[in-house]
């Protein structure tokens, strides 16, 4: 993944390809988590306040995953958001923009999640 080929550390690259091929929403959230964990960045924008509110949506849909709390919808759309923001912060922290295909995606999978089965998304349990 592109991701992972901007991380450098080992950790950060495996992390990457957790997520990749992950196949529930929560286990996607715990590789970003990982991939938090493991790569440093410092980039502007990207400080402990902003972290922590990235952090408490990636939390916030594992433990409301867990506990049964969050549906599919609502998961995938924090999920996209983390996503979303992690690349922009890493690519920023290697001199790069998020290209025009990773957001056109991004928004693809916000467009199906809003899309003619949003109800049905929001009946499923976020773990799907």
């Amino acid at each position: 993944s592109v991701m992972g080929a901007l991380m450098t550390s080992q950790a950060g690259q495996a992390a990457a390809q957790d997520a990749s091929e992950a196949r529930s929403l929560p286990a996607v959230a715990k590789a970003l988590r990982r991939l938090w964990f493991t790569t440093p960045l410092s980039g502007e924008g990207w400080g402990s306040k902003e972290q922590a509110v990235w952090l408490c949506r990636l939390l916030s849909m594992t433990e409301g995953s867990r506990a049964g709390l969050l549906s599919f919808y609502g998961a995938a759309l924090l999920c996209v958001d983390a996503l979303v923001v992690f690349a922009e912060v890493s690519f920023q922290e290697v001199g790069l923009q998020v290209d025009d295909a990773f957001v056109a995606g991004a928004v693809a999978i916000q467009d199906a999640l809003r899309g003619r089965h949003w109800e049905q998304f929001q009946q499923w349990p976020a773990d799907r």
